[in-house]
């Protein structure tokens, strides 16, 4: 399971590294100033990093960076160079996309089974989303148009929900070999986001609507990858 996830990953970060880049310096261990602080907002908001960036490049960061990097199938080295620093812009860009917009490429696609990574022809990474997740989608847009914090933590609570249900499912159907990977996979993503959202409230003590609405952004991104990725998980053709 984990050798098929990977490999999805690799692919992913080889065509996205193929793109132009405009990245920061080099930036390791023991740096500081704004380019580290932009580099730690995008690790942080991207669910990598459990601290609220200082601009200080500290053991934390490079544990952060060295994990993101280890994900994609970059050489693990801890340092943010350009293609580090290219599918980092690009992971945050995924995550924070709008639901819906005038982007022909996030068209739903109601006839999938599971949503569907691609490349566009532009170059971006895109997704169409399957039936069960543009409904989601649909009922997510109307909690958070009301803008409460009742509402957001609604909307994140669809989405773990969902999340939940794709393990159980996977846990369901996986070989036995398998079973155990699925289970530790699914412990990791508890223990994720509860750190997650212990740093967002640390970062934004006065400000729990943006802890749900970041939250929210994070879920939906993991929602729709797992979604995407199920069918490695699951053994299916």
């Amino acid at each position: 399971m984990q050798m098929k996830f990977r490999r999805i990953a690799l692919a992913l970060a080889i065509v996205l590294a193929l793109m132009p880049l405009t990245a920061l310096a080099d930036l390791s261990r023991g740096d500081r100033g704004e380019d580290v602080k932009e580099l730690q907002k995008l690790l942080f908001e991207t669910g990598w990093l459990f601290e609220e960036p200082d601009g200080i490049f500290g053991k934390n960061t490079e544990a952060a960076l060295i994990s993101f990097q280890k994900f994609m199938g970059l050489n693990a080295n801890g340092r943010a160079d350009s293609a580090t620093m290219q599918l980092l812009r690009q992971s945050w860009s995924d995550l924070h996309r709008t639901a819906y917009n005038n982007d022909p490429a996030y068209t739903p696609n109601p006839a999938a089974d599971v949503c569907h990574l691609r490349i566009a022809e532009d170059g971006t990474l895109v997704m169409d989303y399957c039936s069960a997740h543009t409904e989601l989608l649909a009922e997510e847009a109307d909690l958070l148009a009301r803008d409460t914090v009742e509402d957001a933590r609604a909307a994140c609570a669809l989405w773990e929900a969902d999340i939940e249900s794709m393990y159980t499912h996977w846990l369901e159907v996986a070989e036995t070999e398998d079973k155990l990977g699925v289970m530790t996979a699914y412990g990791a993503w508890k223990t994720t986001v509860q750190k997650q959202r212990e740093a967002l409230q640390t970062a934004w003590p006065d400000d729990p609507l943006a802890v749900e609405r970041q939250m929210g952004i994070l879920l939906k991104g993991q929602a729709l990858l797992l979604c995407s990725f199920g069918v490695q998980f699951s053994g299916a053709e």
